[in-house]
């Protein structure tokens, strides 16, 4: 079976056991954080940040659904199941968090931390926790800014989200598999370090802090309905970005 034809009240559904699996990965990240597996903790942030990815176009195919608009099954079931496209759109929700993130704490000269921003936030997760806990605000729709981009931009911007996900996804299979890296035949243990391991879950705390965000009552995010055209907008970029000269 596959997503087909279904009812909004199936896709609310089915949004909420997503939602609240991608929570139970974080949690056992987190556990085996704690304990020092360093490489599994990895491996399962990633799933988290994985199903927390679907989310966004579930709710774009809710909207769909409820209005009445055609909606195109098949993509839906290869994107839900393509892990390079879940990661992609994770990487760019969090990037839109972290955006807001750095501006509350008013942060001077930013391009000298490009490379790693998570040292601009605490070290540890705990101390991450809580700094997760102040009113931050979420501007999504800062993405349509994207729109008004050349071409060539948004070309540039996308290689680069791919290309992260590319890696990403790398470093998950690499978590959990002996396998090859740059030469050398590693176990998981030997590539991913408590760091690497650390940021994995951090990242999977930024979707959970979004989806607080936009759904306070109860953190449930099949109820949003001011967020369900991010992925739109996204498919927009992708179609600009491909089009025919």
């Amino acid at each position: 079976m596959g997503f087909n034809q279904l009812k909004v009240e199936d896709i609310e559904i089915i949004q909420q056991k997503i939602y609240e699996n991608a929570i139970e990965l974080l949690e056992d990240a987190e556990l085996l954080y704690n304990n020092e597996k360093y490489a599994r903790a990895h491996a399962c942030a990633q799933f988290s940040i994985e199903e927390f990815g679907k989310l966004p176009m579930l709710l774009t195919v809710s909207a769909q659904v409820s209005k009445g608009d055609k909606v195109n099954w098949k993509d839906l079931n290869n994107r839900l199941r393509d892990h390079k496209t879940k990661t992609s759109l994770s990487f760019a929700l969090i990037e839109v968090m972290v955006r807001s993130m750095i501006e509350k704490i008013k942060v001077e000269n930013i391009e000298d931390y490009q490379l790693d921003l998570y040292v601009l936030f605490p070290d540890s997760i705990n101390d991450f926790k809580k700094f997760l806990e102040q009113d931050f605000e979420l501007v999504p729709y800062a993405i349509f800014e994207s729109l008004d981009k050349s071409r060539e931009e948004l070309s540039k911007e996308y290689r680069v989200r791919q290309a992260v996900a590319s890696v990403l996804n790398k470093y998950k299979n690499l978590s959990l598999y002996a396998d090859f890296n740059d030469g050398d035949f590693v176990k998981p243990s030997e590539v991913i370090h408590e760091k690497r391991s650390r940021d994995r879950i951090k990242a999977a705390l930024i979707q959970q802090k979004i989806m607080k965000i936009l759904h306070p009552a109860n953190n449930a995010p099949y109820k949003i309905k001011n967020f369900s055209l991010f992925d739109s907008i996204q498919a927009e970029l992708r179609n600009k970005i491909f089009e025919e000269k």
